[in-house]
């Protein structure tokens, strides 16, 4: 399976043919108003998640069982603003998201995943634009507008996170970043035009 997102206010599903050369939409998810920014699939649950703009709503998506449609079970509501980027935990029941209110927020998730409540909103100076956890680490990356990613260091609970750094190097906002699934690297992308590595320290 595929996801996309799009400004006509839809997620759209599309199953991958075999050899992985072609999609064909199985399902488009209404329910948004505005323009779906991000999306992101559950690592192990049949659950999806989507982010969106003037709504300033994620909505999460339950996926049937032959995959073939999606339906909501829970409307998200927290930002001030329009919603960025959404990611799931790759182990723990936990999905951050990132907004123009200059906040990233961490919602926990039920037992059976049909609902999420927010137990900490970690403050910015500018717009969130991205947000991603790392595969092994207690940490979450974020880039913001203020053209800079910020690491935070979750609690032993996953109930908060302290900023433990700031990487300053880009010119522009911070529009993307993302972990290597095994190297202790951050990549970030920016509207500067370039991407960067960083080389995470062990502590």
């Amino acid at each position: 399976l595929l996801v996309s997102g799009s400004l006509d206010s839809t997620a759209k599903l599309w199953r991958l043919s075999d050899d992985n050369s072609a999609a064909t939409c199985v399902a488009t998810l209404k329910g948004h108003s505005s323009t779906v920014f991000s999306v992101a699939f559950h690592p192990t649950a049949s659950l999806l998640a989507t982010g969106s703009s003037l709504d300033k709503t994620v909505k999460l998506w339950r996926l049937s069982s032959d995959n073939s449609s999606a339906t909501c079970v829970e409307t998200l509501k927290g930002h001030s603003d329009y919603v960025w980027s959404v990611a799931f935990h790759p182990t723990a029941p936990l999905l951050a998201t990132g907004s123009s209110d200059k906040t990233a927020k961490l919602w926990r998730l039920s037992d059976d995943n049909s609902s999420a409540t927010c137990v900490a909103t970690l403050d910015d100076i500018s717009t969130v634009n991205s947000v991603a956890f790392h595969p092994t680490a207690p940490l979450l990356a974020t880039g913001s507008r203020d053209m800079t990613a910020k690491l935070w260091r979750l609690s032993s609970d996953n109930s908060s996170a302290t900023c433990v750094a700031i990487l300053k190097g880009h010119n522009n906002d911070v529009t993307s970043v993302t972990f290597h699934p095994t190297a202790p690297i951050l990549a970030t992308g920016s509207a500067d035009k370039t991407v960067k590595l960083w080389l995470l320290s062990p502590n």
